[in-house]
């Protein structure tokens, strides 16, 4: 990807190391994964974003399910995408206060702010 004079793009492993970084974008990253290895990767890219004492940005970007304004057949897509992330790579989806208790209120000390929309 090509940046701009105040944007780099930066890449890094997921579960190794993650460069330093004013900020992160996951987008349909978690749900790929089971918990634990969720969770391994929220600390690699926390530590980029909150390494030497600064407080950096995240932006998290998944499929939120059972939610109560849904119409039916975006459910059925959402459950459709929690079938394919359990068979073919042991994740899953999410329901949107799964994800705010599980993995932003873990991160909230090292962010400037969040929304959970």
């Amino acid at each position: 990807m090509k940046g701009t004079p105040n944007l780099n793009f930066v890449g890094g492993d997921r579960f190794n190391s993650i460069p330093s970084a004013d900020a992160v974008l996951l987008k349909w990253i978690l749900h790929d994964w089971n918990e634990e290895l969720s969770l391994k990767i929220l600390n690699n890219y926390k530590e980029a974003i909150s390494s030497k004492g600064k407080r950096g940005k995240a932006i998290i970007i998944d499929i939120a399910i059972d939610e109560a304004g849904d119409g039916r057949k975006i459910t059925e897509l959402k459950l459709d995408f929690e079938l394919v992330m359990l068979t073919m790579f042991n994740g899953k989806e999410r329901e949107k206060e799964r994800m705010r208790e599980y993995y932003i209120r873990r991160w909230l000390q090292y962010l400037q702010d969040y929304a959970c929309v």
